[in-house]
């Protein structure tokens, strides 16, 4: 009823994938698996050495986990060494590129390479871990299968496609972002760019 002269489609994804470590290991690539627990042990260990016994993490997400604020507010301890000692920990077990604290994150601390800047763009302090721990390329924490979430190129690189008469016919090979298509989309209708868009308009 429409007609196909007066749709706009747009195609894209949230995240990419990490290939299978078994396929890579197969074909004589880098790769492999590192159980959540591994680091969530190191963590827990490095914090009772230090501060002694108790049940310093309540909940995780994958690897990274949460500490108990309360009990480290109660023991007298400084949120912040708590969490440079169990980044400590982490960075010093195999396969392990990074490891960011909630209080570096928050305060803006990342290095401000490719690694850094997707980490920090992802981190919303209310929400974030006590530390975020980015695997080596092609290292995953999961026991089968696999996942995303890292900042390496294979997990943040997904399809942005226009089809539709306003568009022209081709691939274009300069770097856009998921956040150009609003933008691109508003100025294709003729309507304000959303007051909360960052990206560009891609032409």
């Amino acid at each position: 009823r429409i007609g196909m002269s007066n749709v706009l489609v747009v195609l894209t994804a949230d995240h990419g994938v990490a290939p299978l470590p078994e396929y890579l290991i197969e074909r004589h690539m880098p790769g492999g698996r590192m159980p959540e627990s591994v680091v969530l042990d190191a963590i827990s260990k490095a914090l009772n050495e230090k501060y002694g016994e108790a049940k310093w993490i309540l909940g995780k997400s994958g690897p990274s986990p949460y500490f108990d604020h309360k009990l480290i507010a109660d023991s007298k301890l400084d949120l912040e060494e708590v969490q440079q000692t169990a980044a400590q920990a982490v960075r010093m077990l195999p396969h392990i590129a990074r490891v960011f604290t909630r209080e570096e994150l928050r305060r803006g601390l990342a290095l401000n390479d490719m690694v850094g800047r997707r980490v920090q763009n992802g981190f919303f302090y209310q929400r974030a871990s006590d530390l975020v721990i980015v695997p080596e390329p092609y290292y995953l924490f999961e026991k089968s299968g696999t996942s995303h979430g890292t900042p390496w190129n294979y997990d943040s690189h997904v399809p942005v496609i226009f089809l539709g008469p306003q568009v022209k016919t081709g691939k274009f090979n300069e770097r856009a972002a998921v956040i150009d298509i609003a933008p691109t989309l508003t100025t294709i209708l003729g309507v304000e760019i959303p007051s909360g868009a960052s990206g560009r308009v891609l032409t």
